[in-house]
């Protein structure tokens, strides 16, 4: 049975376990002063915490302490803590205020897997979230404020492995410049909407991954005041960022640093930068992926009207088993029939066509009696011979000096259904390759 903990600064006096099983209505004056604790630390020592208690912290409640912080309320407790209206305690209103204030470097830990929503936390340093396999911190419409007295940042560092730090809706808020530093292996930072905000201008990178096998995951989100996006290290392997429908800052550059192993990479789907769309950027150890509008292309287009293509241009790591991995895009075909899928390339570099063991392209279609997809390809068979050459493709707009305009196609040969198909290109040569992002089906 959940325990619900009311606390309000300047008000509480209880020093005993509480004695709610239920949630209360009204006021904290009508609650009482004796049913109510003047800290979490307080609700904390008094009561065993569970998962799934509840601790309601006031709107005008402030925990702020003017020392070096740390929140503990149990190993392996997903407690909620949330911020709701004095006069109405069954009311969610944000404003409730925990952490660290002062004029010194006073860093604040969560080392719980605590749920908050409509709290505000700061912390005049660093803001640290501990980690295991079952905890994370996650903060729900409210803010996150760091560096208040410095340079301040959330860190899920080398001390606290395993780290998951979960927003939504958040606005958060670091004074003086840094963002996220994920160094402990395993960390996690997911970010679903809010707002990012440097108040002072920074050319260091929100998200700073040096940890092995970290992630970020980042939706719908509004990053302002800063140069760059985001950096991983060249010491941090099998660590990933993915990024849809985000907002940067003009000029802002999405990625630094290196890409170390197969596992990791870099992806930026549907971002806006400084107001000009960005349909996708990714980086992988065998190249990048840009995307290109309205200067070379074939007949794809993202709203209509602009025309645009993706540039893929791998690097010295590509091989046969190492390809660059494009995915053009998904669309809904019936494949109970046989369909032929075709993609349309240019290489960009040479009038020499493309082998079917140099680039080739993949389809993912629904089988007809079962969850699983069928996958069917257009590579050579034998991935160690010379192949044969890609068909030529139709004329593209824009293209300059020497270059071979080809198609891939991919007949099925199963009976699927009618679903959603995914449409991939790999390219095995370090050669630049133009992909329309136009999917034809016949």
């Amino acid at each position: 049975m959940a325990q619900y903990m009311y606390v309000k600064s300047g008000f509480g006096t209880r020093t005993s376990a509480t004695g709610y099983t239920s949630e209360q209505t009204g006021t904290f004056t009508a609650l009482t002063a004796a049913n109510c604790y003047a800290s979490i630390a307080d609700a904390d020592t008094y009561n065993t915490i569970a998962t799934d208690d509840f601790i309601m912290c006031a709107n005008d409640h402030d925990d702020r302490a003017s020392a070096t912080t740390t929140q503990d309320l149990g190993v392996d407790v997903q407690c909620n803590v949330l911020s709701v209206d004095a006069n109405n305690c069954e009311v969610i209103l944000a404003g409730a205020v925990i952490g660290t204030t002062g004029a010194a470097n006073y860093d604040f830990t969560v080392q719980d897997g605590s749920i908050f929503h409509g709290v505000d936390v700061e912390s005049s340093r660093y803001l640290y979230t501990k980690g295991s396999i079952t905890e994370y911190s996650e903060y729900s419409e409210g803010s996150i404020t760091v560096g208040t007295n410095s340079n301040g940042k959330v860190r899920l560092n080398s001390s606290y492995s395993s780290a998951k730090f979960k927003t939504v809706d958040i606005t958060f808020s670091s004074v003086i410049t840094s963002g996220f530093e994920l160094s402990g292996a395993a960390s996690r930072v997911h970010h679903n909407g809010g707002t990012i905000d440097f108040p002072v201008s920074t050319s260091l990178p929100v998200y700073m991954l040096s940890g092995d096998n970290t992630e970020v995951i980042v939706s719908n989100v509004k990053v302002l005041n800063t140069d760059e996006i985001l950096n991983i290290s060249s010491g941090s392997n099998k660590s990933t960022g993915k990024f849809t429908g985000c907002t940067f800052p003009s000029g802002a550059i999405l990625f630094t640093g290196s890409i170390n192993d197969t596992y990791s990479y870099a992806e930026f789907y549907n971002s806006d930068i400084g107001n000009v769309h960005n349909i996708f950027t990714g980086r992988y150890f065998s190249g990048n992926v840009e995307t290109v509008v309205g200067s070379i292309y074939l007949s794809g287009t993202y709203n209509g009207t602009n025309y645009y293509s993706f540039k893929a241009k791998p690097n010295t790591n590509v091989s046969i088993t190492r390809p660059l991995k494009i995915k053009v895009g998904e669309i809904t075909v019936d494949t109970s029939t046989a369909k032929t899928f075709t993609v349309h390339v240019a290489r960009d570099d040479s009038t020499t066509a493309l082998t079917d063991t140099e680039i080739w392209s993949e389809v993912e279609y629904p089988d007809d009696t079962t969850t699983q997809n069928f996958v069917e390809h257009d590579r050579g068979s034998n991935i160690l011979a010379a192949g044969t050459a890609q068909p030529n493709g139709s004329t593209w707009t824009g293209l300059t000096g020497s270059y071979k305009e080809q198609k891939l196609e991919v007949t099925t040969t199963n009976t699927g259904k009618n679903g959603v198909c995914s449409v991939y290109v790999y390219i095995a040569v370090d050669v630049d390759v133009y992909v329309c992002p136009k999917i034809l089906v016949t």
